[in-house]
């Protein structure tokens, strides 16, 4: 095997590593990582260059000696959710419930990342709830506002990957008052021409007030941001709007989705098609724009957010590969934000989706192949 690597050895002997102690552990039923890399360092020695990379094989090692293959291709999808969905009457629990049982217990290693900022006097009122953190290095930084000390400012809000690209998503909270103009920093520091909102703001307390104009414009702080169009249906609101900062340079152009059919009191939306068809509107306005980072909130900046994430990642997955892996996307999601997909029934929902995305493009293939030409 030839492997070549642009960004230098570093990454060819951690991919070397991984495929050297995978096999050890199959033949002799254990591994030695130090052992490995102090080995291939002898011959060269710039191979598994830094900590991250150190610490990256371990945990490809736990999750591929733990949890083995978790994809499922789409022929065996349907006979797979049957099988899951059979309970075990000595456990009283699923296929589904003991696949998430699986993923919080690896999941628990991302709750050791720092909250340096997050945890300052100055920033601690900013964030809704306490528990609900942004790790340092996934937190973006505002430019258009700065800390109190003159360093870059602080908004409790995350990158996330997606299965296409890295940091396509920044999910967050819901803006408190005083958080306002950091929210539509977020947005135009970050380039953002897509946000999308999980909540109904009528399922929530008053300090969940609209964060954007309701008729002509606001001011928010520096930003100006107008209300251009409206249209409501069913599953989701429509608005686009337009963003400019001190009233200089080009308007921007910001298309807004708020989701109208998840009341907050349901544990999951009514429908996976509602989730796939917002996804889908704003995959369409981003790829228009450039591929800019898609913004979503929610109440929390975890739950709902977390849920349109791994949706997305499902459906990107099933056009590329032909297969999906919901225990790849919730965590790459919960690497993130821990708190997101942190539910038995938001984990089930993903294969739901991941059923209706395949069925939709079954369907659609079907009816191109006896459209007559």
């Amino acid at each position: 095997m030839v492997i070549h690597c642009s960004a230098g050895v570093g990454r060819t002997g951690t991919f070397i590593t991984v495929d050297y102690l995978l096999k050890m552990a199959e033949e002799e039923g254990k591994i030695n990582v130090f052992q490995c890399v102090e080995k291939l360092r002898t011959k060269r020695s710039n191979m598994v260059q830094t900590q991250d990379q150190y610490k990256f094989i371990y945990l490809v090692l736990l999750e591929a000696l733990t949890f083995g293959d978790t994809s499922i291709s789409l022929k065996e999808i349907g006979q797979c959710r049957k099988i899951m969905a059979e309970e075990d009457w000595r456990t009283r629990s699923n296929g589904y419930s003991k696949e998430f049982e699986t993923l919080e217990t690896f999941c628990q290693l991302f709750q050791f990342h720092h909250h340096r900022e997050a945890l300052k006097i100055c920033n601690q009122i900013k964030n809704r709830f306490p528990n609900i953190l942004p790790a340092e290095h996934v937190r973006p930084s505002l430019l258009s506002v700065k800390n109190i000390d003159g360093t870059c400012g602080y908004v409790n809000a995350v990158y996330v990957d997606s299965y296409l690209r890295k940091e396509e998503f920044i999910i967050t909270q819901l803006p408190l008052a005083l958080t306002l103009v950091d929210f539509w920093a977020l947005v135009y520091d970050l380039s953002c021409t897509s946000v999308v909102t999980m909540s109904r703001l009528q399922d929530l307390d008053q300090t969940y007030a609209a964060f954007w104009p309701q008729y002509d414009s606001n001011h928010y702080g520096p930003f100006q941001v107008k209300l251009v169009s409206e249209n409501q249906e069913a599953e989701f609101t429509t608005r686009y709007l337009t963003l400019q900062k001190h009233k200089q340079g080009a308007e921007r152009q910001i298309k807004m989705l708020q989701l109208n059919s998840w009341p907050m009191r349901d544990l999951i939306p009514q429908t996976p098609n509602s989730i796939i068809n917002i996804i889908q509107e704003a995959e369409a306005w981003q790829q228009e724009r450039g591929n800019k980072p898609i913004l979503v909130t929610c109440w929390d900046g975890a739950s709902r957010c977390g849920l349109f994430c791994a949706a997305s990642f499902i459906c990107q997955q099933i056009r590329l590969e032909g297969s999906v892996d919901v225990f790849q996307a919730a965590k790459t999601i919960r690497s993130s934000r821990p708190q997101a997909i942190g539910t038995t029934a938001q984990y089930t929902f993903c294969y739901q989706v991941a059923q209706a995305y395949h069925d939709t493009r079954t369907y659609n293939k079907r009816e191109n192949i006896e459209q007559p030409h």
